[in-house]
């Protein structure tokens, strides 16, 4: 669930669940009408799908260490990171309209072997606050027919939702390069620090090389690739950089709806600096096993009270199996489960309470009260075979993993349970 998905009539989707919708969570229903967009294709994103992976480092600031005793904000460590158009369509030219808005996906290499990640997208503040309103979004966008009378259900939502109409004016620009665009988490989240000083914020990404936009004129002169080629051309020659500011509300700012814009005029705490260094080797491929998740976090920092980020790690953990299955779209995440054979390491608790290893398959007993409930403890399983394949399928951290995947259901079970 990262932006907008375009308009006009779409067929069905090979493999959407095919369960009747008041039955589906919230999270299924959702990715059901994106994976049906015009322009998906199979083994791709169902928004966000064309990108380009590079590498490089994050070195934090001075100010880092007080906001929070997250790992990375304590020493410099290695980034992968992927930038992207926003359309579903793998294949959409850079300059064109529909492609934004631009997405720019962060993941921390921890000390230890351990991961945190930043989703963030081009637009200051998200088309909606909810993921019902998000959902309404989706069913209006696919239920437009441009071959019909006005006004489409598409118009309709964007006349009762004006924050909605407002991102849909506004991303249309097209920048002068991946390199001179900012980037916004949106989402709000917890910082705590050593002393155990919690703060909210939100991520804001700024170009050192100063925010340009290009003229119609100028875009229409570009090539469909443009984006890419420039961000290779400019590496070539030395790194691109980022400055990574934490914006802090004023009491009385809204920190569950990303859809509500802090005022400019809000503190801002420098975190430190993303220097990108080179386009990974196989791009292509590593995309395309790489799953950034807004719930990827990491002592220090922690979930607020904004509703999307959990549920957004739900779609995205369903978009990967979509990309992984390549022609048929899982029913749910126990189906997936259920459908990858690949060799991956889970955690089981011995009856002391002990942590180990054994192979990745249902424990008949986890010592664990969350993972004892049936309802859950799928969800758990294929989570944490995502992390695995999001940190390239190595083993030897199957304990971060599956422990960090029970952080985030039992964070998203709370949020929904309460």
């Amino acid at each position: 669930m990262e932006t907008l998905t375009r308009n006009k009539r779409s067929g069905s989707a090979v493999g959407a669940s095919a369960e009747p919708p008041a039955k589906k969570d919230l999270a299924q229903r959702i990715f059901d009408i994106m994976v049906r967009a015009p322009g998906n294709k199979p083994g791709y994103r169902p928004v966000h799908a064309k990108g380009l992976v590079c590498q490089g480092t994050f070195t934090p600031s001075r100010e880092a260490a007080g906001l929070s005793k997250a790992a990375h904000f304590q020493v410099p460590g290695p980034v992968t990171v992927r930038f992207s158009d926003g359309a579903p369509d793998p294949s959409i030219p850079d300059n064109s309209p529909d492609a934004s808005p631009r997405g720019m996906a962060i993941r921390f290499h921890l000390p230890g072997g351990g991961i945190t990640d930043i989703v963030a997208i081009s637009h200051h503040g998200f088309i909606v606050g909810t993921g019902e309103e998000f959902l309404a979004l989706q069913e209006a966008i696919a239920a437009t027919d441009p071959s019909k009378p006005h006004p489409w259900p598409i118009e309709a939502f964007l006349g009762t939702h004006p924050r909605a109409l407002k991102f849909v004016q506004e991303i249309r620009v097209i920048p002068e390069s991946f390199a001179t665009e900012a980037f916004f988490s949106n989402d709000s989240f917890v910082f705590v620090s050593k002393n155990g000083a919690r703060q909210a914020g939100r991520y804001q990404i700024v170009p050192v090389a100063g925010r340009r936009d290009l003229s119609d004129a100028e875009a229409k002169t570009k090539p469909a690739d443009f984006l890419v080629q420039d961000l290779k051309t400019r590496l070539a020659t030395g790194p691109i950089q980022f400055r990574l500011l934490a914006q802090l509300p004023n009491a009385g700012d809204a920190t569950n709806d990303p859809s509500l814009v802090w005022p400019d005029d809000r503190k801002a705490i420098e975190v430190g600096t993303i220097s990108i260094t080179s386009v990974v080797a196989d791009s292509a491929g590593t995309e395309r096993n790489m799953v950034y998740d807004p719930t990827h976090l990491t002592d220090g920092i922690e979930l607020c009270d904004d509703p999307l980020p959990a549920l957004r790690a739900k779609v995205y953990s369903l978009s990967a199996s979509y990309r992984q299955q390549g022609q048929q779209a899982p029913a749910s995440k126990a189906e997936a489960s259920k459908r990858s054979n690949e060799p991956m390491k889970r955690l089981t608790r011995t009856e002391t309470g002990d942590l180990k290893e054994g192979t990745w398959e249902p424990a008949s007993d986890t010592g664990s009260n969350l993972t004892d409930r049936p309802d859950l403890r799928a969800e758990i399983e294929v989570r944490a075979y995502h992390h695995w394949r999001a940190d390239g399928g190595r083993h030897g951290n199957a304990l971060n993993h599956w422990l960090q995947a029970e952080r985030e259901i039992m964070n998203y079970t709370r949020t929904n349970e309460a």
